[in-house]
Formats: C-alpha cells, sequence, structure tokens
C-alpha cells in the first residue's frame, strides 16, 4: 500500500503532459487536484432492515440526464451505517460513474450511493466539471479495464489532465455561454426524442387497425366477421433447417448457397446472407433450400430476436432455430409477415422451455390468424407498406437529428474547455 502512495505522488508531481495549448491564465492540472472522490457501497440484500428506507440510494441506472430528483432504491439508516454506502449530503454535488465509466450528474437530493459511483467534492465550478465529464466521457470509456465489466480505477481516474480556467468567475461565464446554446440544442432534441419514443406506440395502432378490419378499402365495408378463421398450419407448409458441422470445413469454405441465422431475421426483406454453405454441406445436415418470397420467424433467443418475421428474396437454408412458412393460395406473403408483426408480443407468450424459452413449428402452426379475400388482404398490405414507410423515415429522421444534437454538444463542450467560447 505504501509503494503504491509513492507511485501516486510521483505520477502528480511528473510535469503534465498538455493534450493543447490553453488561453492565457488557464492551466492544465489533474482531475485528483481539483476534485475529491468518494466511494459508496451496498448493504446487504439478504437483510430486509437495510432496505425500503427513506434514504434515496443511487446507483448506474439511476444516472440519467443532468440532475438527481430521484432514486429507484431506498435504505435505512442502519443499512447506510452498516455498509460501505457514503451519504451525498449536500444538494448540488457531482455524482460519477466508475462503472459503465464517465457519466456524470448533478445531485439535487441527499443521497447514498453503492460503489460503482464516486461523490465529487470541488471547490470549483460543480457544473463546469460535469460538462467535463460529459465532454470527456469517451475518453474516460478508453481508460477503462476489466473483462466481464467495464470500470475506471481511481487513481487513473485522478490522472486525467483538467483545462482549469483562472476564476470561477470565468468558470460560471464558459457554464452560462454553454447552457445557452444547449437550451436551444434541447428543444430540438425533445422534439426529436419525442417522435422516436411514439414510433413503436404509432406503429402498433397503425398494426391493429389493420388487422381488426377498421380499414374501409376501396369504399369497400368488410367487417371482420366476415374474414375466414384459419390457423397458420392450415393455410402454410411449415419447415425448418439445420446446421452443417463446425468440424467439417468443407461444408463451408467456398460455399454459395445462403444459409439464415436468427439474429439476421429484423422486420426486414432479405436478400443476402452472412453465411453460405456448400452442396456437401446441405447434403449432410438437416438444411434444406427454401424458395424465395417464403417468410421466415426466429424461433429461439431470449432477447428480442424471437418471434420476429422476415421475408427472403432469394432461396436460402436456414439452421434449425429459423421456422419457413410458404402460404397457400389463400394467404399473401406479406399479410402474413404483418400478421408476426402485428402480433409479436402475443406469440412471443406462447414460448416453452426451461432456461431459454423458444417457439416451435408446432406453436406456430396453432396460431389463429383471421383471413379476409385475397384483395383485401393486398390493399391492406399496399396500406402498411406506405404508412409504415413514412413512419419508418420520420423515425430514421429523427434518430438523425438525435445523432447530430450529440455531436453539436461535443462540439460545443470541445471549443469550450480549449477557451474558444
Amino acid at each position: 500500500m505504501e509503494n503504491l502512495e509513492l507511485e501516486l505522488e510521483k505520477n502528480r508531481q511528473t510535469e503534465i503532459v498538455e493534450p493543447y495549448k490553453l488561453p492565457d491564465g488557464w492551466k492544465w492540472t489533474r482531475l485528483g487536484d481539483v476534485a475529491d472522490f468518494i466511494g459508496g457501497g451496498t448493504p446487504d440484500k439478504s437483510n430486509h432492515d437495510y432496505w425500503n428506507g427513506i434514504i434515496p440510494w443511487a446507483s448506474v441506472k439511476d444516472i440519467k440526464g443532468k440532475f438527481l430528483f430521484s432514486t429507484e432504491d431506498t435504505i435505512t439508516e442502519i443499512g447506510l451505517k452498516e455498509s460501505a454506502s457514503n451519504l451525498c449530503e449536500k444538494e448540488g454535488l457531482i455524482l460519477v460513474t466508475r462503472i459503465a465509466p464517465g457519466k456524470a450528474i448533478i445531485s439535487k437530493i441527499q443521497t447514498a450511493i453503492n460503489q460503482d459511483l464516486k461523490i465529487i467534492q470541488t471547490k470549483e465550478n460543480k457544473l463546469l466539471l460535469k460538462y467535463f465529464f460529459d465532454f470527456y466521457e469517451d475518453e474516460i470509456k478508453n481508460l477503462s479495464s476489466g473483462t466481464t465489466v467495464k470500470g475506471i480505477k481511481l487513481d487513473v481516474l485522478e490522472q486525467i489532465p483538467f483545462p482549469l480556467p483562472p476564476t470561477l468567475a470565468e468558470q460560471q461565464r464558459i457554464v452560462n455561454r454553454i447552457e445557452t446554446m444547449f437550451s436551444k440544442l434541447d428543444q430540438a432534441q425533445e422534439k426529436a426524442q419525442t417522435v422516436l419514443d411514439s414510433f413503436e406506440t404509432r406503429k402498433a395502432a397503425i398494426l391493429h387497425k389493420a388487422f381488426s378490419g377498421q380499414l374501409k378499402i376501396d369504399n369497400e365495408e368488410l367487417t371482420i366477421d366476415d374474414w375466414e378463421d384459419t390457423t397458420i398450419g392450415e393455410c402454410c407448409k411449415l419447415g425448418s433447417g439445420g446446421t452443417p458441422l463446425k468440424s467439417h470445413p468443407e461444408y463451408y469454405e467456398n460455399g454459395n448457397i445462403p444459409w439464415l441465422k436468427t439474429g439476421e431475421i429484423d422486420w426486414n426483406d432479405i436478400y443476402d446472407v452472412e453465411e453460405k454453405i456448400t452442396n456437401e454441406g446441405v447434403e449432410n445436415s438437416s438444411a434444406k433450400i427454401f424458395p424465395a418470397e417464403s417468410v421466415v420467424v426466429a424461433m429461439y433467443g431470449m432477447g428480442v430476436t424471437r418471434g420476429k418475421a422476415a421475408i427472403i428474396k432469394i432461396p436460402t437454408t436456414t439452421n434449425q432455430a429459423v421456422c419457413v412458412l410458404q402460404p397457400n393460395e389463400k394467404l399473401n406473403n406479406r399479410f402474413l409477415f404483418y400478421y408476426f408483426m402485428c402480433n409479436y408480443w402475443q406469440i412471443r407468450e406462447q414460448s416453452v422451455g426451461g432456461n431459454q424459452l423458444n417457439l416451435s413449428g408446432k406453436i406456430i402452426a396453432s396460431f389463429p390468424i383471421k383471413l379476409p379475400p385475397l384483395n383485401y388482404q393486398l390493399s391492406i398490405v399496399n396500406f402498411l407498406d406506405t404508412v409504415l414507410e413514412k413512419e419508418n423515415r420520420a423515425k430514421e429522421a429523427a434518430q438523425t437529428v438525435l445523432d447530430q444534437i450529440a455531436l453539436l454538444k461535443k462540439s460545443i463542450l470541445a471549443r469550450a474547455f480549449r477557451g474558444e467560447i
């Protein structure tokens, strides 16, 4: 321990390598010279006397936005006393993440913290320091270490060069300029985020309208009571694939037959796939070549993949986790594709299994489906193609705006910490 302290002190005494030239009056220092970092801890989860008390207890999941007003978890006074958790006793102090590193927030409450956070005490302008963490977040991630979970060590955090303006008044002036510019960007950001957040809700409403018989197509009123009740298995031929043995390189090397996996199924039209197999691979496995325009559904996976559908636009083989559906003459393939999109969450609920929930061809075949006449299906498909394409364009535009705003904010912060605003 003594050797470590001597090494850290030696590092502090070495001259700071200046990343760039600062204006007159500014100076390069280190974060450890302008801030004290106080750690936290977690009360014993098995002791109910430590939890659901009156003291807010912050963890990484609470570090969102600019200010902290509340936390998901609370602890008791004895939980605070009997653990390594520390209390951020004053409002306005900075909390910064050590795990998922570099995110900072200004606490507007007195809160305890867990071991993945640090309380920062400083005599400098707190908002300026918070904005520095926003500016330097990517670099802090690069300085982090760890295998399963990345984190930044305290001694590394303390050694980060910090460009210090000469006076508190100058620091406040810089903060005021940053916030003036950010306020305009925040208005645009809020509007774009609203479009993005409401996308899934709007899409679900459009699909529900289409599949509940609420569309009036070509002035023809056809209620859902007039649609035919059937099942997927009664109007589709179902199949699945297989995986050639990985121990046989001849099944894969120089292959030209598409081989589809579940991760490539994402409400899309599939014109190409990541992997190819050989004829020998097909002949020596359960893989089969399915025709173009078949609908494919992902059957396995605990994440969001299970239950998603796509349409293959090329003849392709699949692995065993993909269900392939070939509709008969009564069912349009794209109508079926949108049926899976409309019923995605209900379909996922039918999954079975122990450690991993899966769908199966048998389960999918049993799903009920209501079929309007084929011409009506085509009209519904045309409606959905048009409306959902507009929604997707709006979503992409909103995401582009958010990406541009993030870049603009980084640019403003870069200028701020170079003394250029």
